[in-house]
């Protein structure tokens, strides 16, 4: 693929000469539309470079980089694992606490443009091409998908862009014909509406070569859609100031959201309806199975039977093509960096299988009997403990610990998670953060031993340093939560770089249903009952058997817990315009294992912590301003900037 890139960029683009060429972009050189589509492997080498170049925020995604944007980069540390650690999904084990300002940023605005003009040469050429017109409408289809999504990106960071919407030439005598100014947010979400409209109109329902169909434009559509809708309506939750927002560049009125909410419901409502896309194994017996099948999504995306509706795949393995996934997030018991660590926040969200009519469970984990869930770590005047036999510290989640089966968390939990004592690639995983002495006092992150009540001597950290994957200190590839990432990651590759081959699903029908739910919610457009079967669907398909109400909480809940890790989290928080008061001097809660040898038989307690102290960042904090990115000016195109 680095070959092929290189010869279309080399042959085809016009790559920017500085950052004073912003915009005004002049071809070096230009080739026909025979010297391009006359040899069907320089026409199929042109279009996989196209969809390479989407903003797609996969295992290969590393935001904060320059380049390609941030995109198609399988070294250093994937988006994956710094989008999460950005958000409540999980903590960074290497640097703790990720402020978004560095992080969510990537150097995208001038690679989008480059990858535009790729796009525009395309359509420029498609007339002239000498193939079945059914052929051309493929194509036609296929251009309007990637500018939708090119620009559903470009406005997600920053509002409103300069729509170009056909190949421009360069005229030396006239450069400032090349200038386009920027669209107002509103009209640049509407161009990606109609873009995704003429994407659905001309392309099959059905396609090969993980190239874009009808219901991949419409899944696009409806996630663009809602985005738009929200900051719209949630605007003025961040009330921003300066001369893009009177000029409309960034912001919206709250009069649009109803638009964008109805566009999100109709996309989302053709697929629901007229799609063979459906939820992967929708009706488990029981949660056992529910967590086999959730679980089977992300290993085997290709066999979902209808959940996935787009999918970018990865090649094969080796520099270039693999990503290096099961590296970075194994734990280190298995060769893994361990650098995910998943936080007590999204754990506490998973339900339990209380499942009492019209209620969605509050099953935060118990680690008292008094269910004092209080983040202010040990008490050693407190006496209710809940003591978990430490071969089988998972009890906490299963509800054995305290006697009630029913307390036992939700599938998506055991398939996401790899919890203390649970196994991977054959290993049980050791978590294990500390002890407490026998007079009573705490060692936490520090490792030694320490002889019990009973004679024998314990490791503080529930062994030496190759024998645990939890808690170590100073090192970067433990734990420091309690928790290890498993969804997207396979037993069956190893922990090595460039050597996970897992493909990853850009959409897939569970999110166009809670897409569908949350547009019918906010807006009390569409059907009413159909969205709330559709948030239902979702829940039942992980083996809950209750119904729950149609609310913004429970719609905004089962979406945190259902796209955990999936790269969706940190912008629907972006777009509900609630990271600046949620993120204002923030810090993960985690879930401690110690080991109490204040008795003659050493059991487990587990003791509510956060992150503070622990991390080299301190806590993280957003503030508004950073709900947009700032756009690159240069002295051609003074764009007015961003709040």
């Amino acid at each position: 693929m680095k070959s092929i890139k290189t010869f279309i960029l080399v042959g085809l683009s016009c790559l920017l000469a500085s950052c004073h060429d912003l915009l005004d972009i002049e071809p070096n050189n230009k080739l026909t539309a025979d010297d391009l589509f006359g040899n069907p492997n320089g026409a199929k080498a042109f279009l996989a470079t196209l969809y390479r170049d989407l903003p797609i925020e996969d295992y290969m995604f590393m935001p904060g980089t320059t380049g390609e944007g941030g995109f198609n980069n399988p070294k250093g540390n994937i988006g994956l694992l710094w989008y999460a650690n950005i958000c409540e999904e999980a903590v960074q084990s290497q640097w703790g606490e990720q402020s978004p300002n560095h992080v969510i940023r990537a150097d995208y605005f001038n690679h989008g443009y480059e990858t535009l003009r790729n796009v525009n040469l395309l359509k420029s050429i498609i007339p002239t091409l000498n193939i079945r017109q059914e052929e051309k409408d493929v194509l036609e289809g296929e251009v309007a998908f990637m500018t939708a999504y090119i620009y559903f990106y470009l406005a997600e960071k920053f509002g409103g862009v300069p729509l170009i919407k056909e190949l421009q030439d360069y005229d030396p005598a006239n450069p400032g014909a090349l200038v386009v100014p920027r669209s107002t947010e509103y009209d640049t979400w509407d161009y990606v509406m109609k873009q995704c409209d003429i994407a659905a109109e001309k392309l099959p329902e059905n396609n090969t070569d993980r190239r874009a169909t009808k219901w991949a434009a419409l899944a696009l559509k409806s996630r663009a859609a809602l985005y738009a809708a929200s900051v719209a309506k949630f605007g003025s939750l961040a009330p921003m100031e300066g001369e893009a927002v009177s000029l409309g560049l960034a912001g919206m009125k709250e009069s649009d959201a109803q638009y964008f909410y109805q566009q999100c419901i109709d996309a989302s409502w053709a697929i629901m309806n007229q799609s063979n896309h459906k939820l992967y194994k929708p009706e488990p017996a029981n949660p056992e199975e529910a967590e086999t099948n959730y679980r089977n999504i992300f290993v085997n995306p290709n066999s979902t039977e209808g959940e996935a509706i787009f999918i970018k795949g990865i090649v094969k393995e080796g520099e270039g093509f693999g990503s290096s996934l099961n590296y970075y997030i194994e734990p280190y018991q298995t060769q893994g960096q361990g650098k995910m660590s998943p936080s007590l926040n999204l754990v506490d969200a998973y339900e339990d299988y209380t499942d009492l009519p019209g209620i969605r469970s509050e099953a935060k984990v118990r680690t008292r009997l008094n269910d004092d869930f209080s983040s202010a770590g040990f008490d050693a005047t407190k006496n209710d403990y809940i003591k978990v036999n430490r071969d089988t510290p998972y009890d906490l989640f299963n509800g054995v610990a305290y006697g009630d089966a029913k307390k036992a968390k939700d599938a998506r939990l055991w398939a996401s998670i790899i919890l203390p004592g649970t196994e991977w690639k054959g290993n049980k995983i050791i978590m294990q953060g500390g002890l407490i002495q026998p007079d009573g006092t705490e060692i936490y992150r520090v490792p030694t031993t320490v002889q019990g009540k009973d004679g024998n001597t314990y490791y503080s950290l529930g062994g030496e340093k190759h024998q645990v994957s939890g808690f170590w200190p100073g090192d970067g590839t433990h734990s420091m939560s309690g928790f290890l990432m498993k969804k997207m990651i396979s037993e069956d590759m190893p922990a090595q770089y460039d050597k996970t081959t897992l493909d990853y699903i850009v959409f897939r029908y569970a999110e166009v249903l809670l897409n569908y739910a949350e547009a019918v919610c906010e807006s009390q457009l569409g059907d009413m009952t159909e969205a709330k079967n559709a948030l239902n669907a979702v829940r039942k398909r992980a083996a809950h058997t209750n119904e729950i109400e149609l609310t913004r909480e429970n719609v905004r809940k089962e979406r945190f817990v259902e796209l955990a890790f999936e790269n969706i989290r940190i912008w629907d928080l972006r777009r509900w315009r609630v990271l600046h008061t949620l993120f204002n001097n923030y810090s993960h809660d985690i879930l401690v294992p110690l080991l109490d040898l204040r008795e003659t038989d050493p059991k487990l307690i587990f003791v509510r912590k956060t992150t503070l102290g622990v991390s080299l960042n301190g806590p993280s904090n957003y503030s508004i301003s950073e709900y947009y990115e700032d756009v690159p000016r240069n002295a051609i195109n003074q764009m007015p900037q961003n709040p």
